[in-house]
């Protein structure tokens, strides 16, 4: 037209600053003297460059062995071997829905309509995958069906050579312990609507045993990784815990995919997109933890006690009652003869290496897509507590 634009500088900062506080464009107005309704237009370019370039840009998800390892770092330090990533749904309030459009995004729990978005994340809040977005009155296993990934894993098109390694007792709990090798991905998903795959693991509702509630408990903490993502990602855009206003589903989900790239952008920036070590150790990682200092195993809380002495973790369940016949305590035999069979764990623990399963590779592993939910979650609750058994278990801090 002839006429010079505005500076692209504070246009850019105006679609931020929507984003991060929730104004209106009649506040960009005020702050940058450009009219309301050329931020209005820029915002929708905006948007919808964030959702397409920018996030396949940072917004990957891993398709091969390769890709996958360096998010199982912080699910193997905690005793989730195989495990690489947790998922959940949340919904964003979506104020100017049309009307035919009101009642399919107006949910169950809520009078307002909504957009649902069902997110796949790893420890370290770097989201991996994400829907773009569907009716707030669907529930979670409608979105699980509607997920590439997740569904991608329950057919075995992805991720299918990577492989793990998980624990088993040979003949009795307390005797030699074998390897058995596993490939595919499985990952932490809310225990309350998600499928029962083998690949989507979620907190037990009736654990009977103490091995059962371990990994339980341990599954609910990881999983929470998905809500925390949740609240980093409201916390960093406040359009997105208010309400979107902009009319039309299109928009909401533009918003949305942008707020998730922006967000693994800022991790990459930030450098907490890397692998997360030990952070500093406490004193009950050192001789305190050892039992060693003065009056420990009197005063000691029982939660720390039970860290210490297998024999009162097993307490109450029903390898309990067994082991009452047989003297000793419930604890992996140690090799004499042969300390290599460990490998290079300090456990000492006597190791042998079995395959096995109807559906395998041509190495042996086990795929565990060809397992049920209640069979390979056995197998995570048997290797889980051996892992706790030796102390080898850490939970994942950032330094």
């Amino acid at each position: 037209m002839g006429q010079e634009s505005f500076p692209i500088q504070l246009m850019v900062l105006g679609a931020l600053r929507y984003l991060g506080r929730g104004l209106t464009f009649d506040d960009l107005k005020e702050f940058t003297a450009i009219n309301e309704e050329t931020h209005r237009q820029f915002f929708h370019v905006f948007i919808q460059f964030g959702s397409s370039d920018l996030f396949q840009e940072y917004v990957t998800h891993p398709v091969n062995a390769e890709q996958y390892r360096t998010h199982q770092h912080e699910f193997n330090m905690g005793g989730l071997h195989g495990a690489g990533w947790s998922s959940d749904a949340t919904n964003v309030i979506m104020w100017r829905c049309t009307h035919n459009l009101k009642q399919a995004n107006t949910g169950f729990k809520q009078s307002y309509p909504a957009r649902s978005y069902n997110l796949t994340c790893n420890h370290r809040q770097q989201i991996l995958h994400t829907l773009k977005g569907h009716p707030s009155r669907w529930n979670d296993k409608t979105l699980a069906y509607h997920d590439e990934f997740l569904y991608s894993l329950r057919k075995g098109n992805i991720l299918q050579d990577a492989k793990f390694t998980l624990l088993s007792w040979c003949n009795q709990i307390g005797g030699p312990v074998k390897e058995s090798r596993y490939c595919g991905s499985w990952g932490l998903v809310d225990k309350n609507g998600y499928h029962q795959w083998s690949c989507t693991q979620a907190p037990g509702k009736a654990d009977l045993t103490l091995p059962e509630r371990r990994l339980s408990e341990f599954i609910e903490s990881f999983q929470k990784d998905a809500k925390c993502t949740f609240g980093i990602l409201k916390g960093r855009f406040r359009i997105l815990k208010a309400d979107i206003r902009l009319e039309g589903t299109e928009a909401a989900d533009n918003i949305w995919l942008t707020c998730c790239a922006l967000h693994n952008w800022l991790l990459d920036i930030d450098g907490l997109s890397s692998e997360w070590q030990n952070g500093v150790q406490s004193d009950w990682e050192g001789e305190l933890g050892d039992n060693e200092a003065e009056g420990f195993a009197e005063y000691a809380p029982f939660a720390v006690q039970r860290l210490q002495q297998p024999e009162i973790a097993q307490f109450g369940s029903r390898e309990h009652e067994r082991s009452m016949a047989r003297p000793g305590l419930l604890v992996p035999e140690v090799s004499q003869e042969d300390d290599s069979a460990a490998g290079d764990n300090d456990d000492n623990l006597s190791i042998t290496s079995d395959g096995f399963g109807e559906t395998v590779d041509e190495d042996g592993a086990v795929y565990i897509n060809s397992l049920s939910y209640r069979e390979f979650r056995s197998l995570l609750v048997e290797h889980f507590d051996i892992l706790w058994r030796c102390r080898a278990i850490i939970w994942p801090t950032r330094n």
